[in-house]
Parts: C-alpha cells; sequence; structure tokens
C-alpha cells in the first residue's frame, strides 16, 4: 500500500498521464466505427459497451463469447478480492447465511484492515430482471430501500457487481 495520500495521488496522476491520449484514440476509433454504422454522436455512457463489443466483433474479429473462456467468473473474482485486499486493505467475506433473490448471486461483507464491516457486496453472476438498482453492468451503489429479503449492514449501502453472461 502507498505511505501517503501524495504517493497515491501522484501515482494516479502519471498513470492518467499515460493512458490518456491512448484513450481517447480509442474512444475517437469508437466513436467514427459507430457513427458509421448509424449512431447519433456523441455516445452515450450506456451505449460505450454496446459500440465496443460491436467494434471487437467488426474490427478485431473478436467477440466477448471467444474471450470467457480466458477468463472464467472464478478467477476473475478471486482477482478482485485479491486487488482489492492488496491496494485498499479490504476482505471480501462470504456470508451464505444471508438470502438472496436468486441462487446465484452470493452476499460478501466487505471488510477493512481492522475487521470492520464496511459495505456490503453482492454479486450476481447474472443480470436482475431490472430490479431496482440493477441493469446496467458494473459496480454501484445501492441507493433504494433495503425490501424484503435483503440484509442491511449497518445502514451501509450495497455494492452490487453484474457479470453479464456466464
Amino acid at each position: 500500500m502507498a505511505d501517503t495520500p501524495e504517493t497515491v495521488m501522484f501515482f494516479l496522476q502519471s498513470l492518467a498521464d499515460k493512458a490518456l491520449p491512448a484513450a481517447r484514440k480509442q474512444y475517437a476509433e469508437l466513436e467514427s466505427f459507430a457513427q458509421q454504422q448509424g449512431a447519433q454522436l456523441p455516445l452515450k455512457a450506456w451505449d460505450i459497451a454496446y459500440w465496443s463489443e460491436r467494434f471487437r466483433q467488426a474490427e478485431l474479429k473478436l467477440s466477448d463469447e471467444e474471450l470467457k473462456p480466458f477468463f472464467p467468473l472464478e478467477r476473475m473474482l478471486d482477482a478482485l478480492f485479491h486487488t482489492a485486499g492488496q491496494l485498499f486493505g479490504l476482505s471480501m467475506v462470504p456470508d451464505q447465511s444471508i438470502a438472496t433473490w436468486h441462487e446465484d448471486v452470493r452476499f460478501f461483507w466487505l471488510q477493512d484492515d481492522c475487521w470492520t464491516t464496511v459495505r456490503r457486496f453482492i454479486h450476481g453472476p447474472v443480470c436482475a430482471q431490472r430490479q431496482a438498482g440493477w441493469g446496467m453492468d458494473g459496480c454501484m451503489p445501492v441507493t433504494t430501500a433495503n425490501e424484503g429479503n435483503h440484509a442491511t449492514a449497518h445502514g451501509l449501502p450495497d455494492l452490487q457487481l453484474c457479470s453479464a453472461g456466464r
């Protein structure tokens, strides 16, 4: 872990300085491709994943389905948990006693390096059918009230991760 916040900020700024030109170039290519296919510009945030997949298929001859065997879900979760531990001192502790809305949904407590619960983490390998707080791939805080069988974590918001497909 970094010794000071300044060290972290220096690292992040130097990373951004190096990555930003390439990211802007790739985004311009994506916009150009999407526009040629009839998309309205500028692309909205929710359009990026769609057009990125179409671009990978058309230009790079790759698809998410072809890449999935190289990135199995369990290994990716292990990598996520390891990275969270290394970078932020977080542990993800599974809790099977918490009821969820689907058998494939898993519940974890996020704990800091002092074992203090800081968040709940709910992972569903397939997106729920437009439940409150769901609908876009990624990790997002849930701001809706916890209803039904959703547990509460000392009043802390959830983080939900939806992995599209299996």
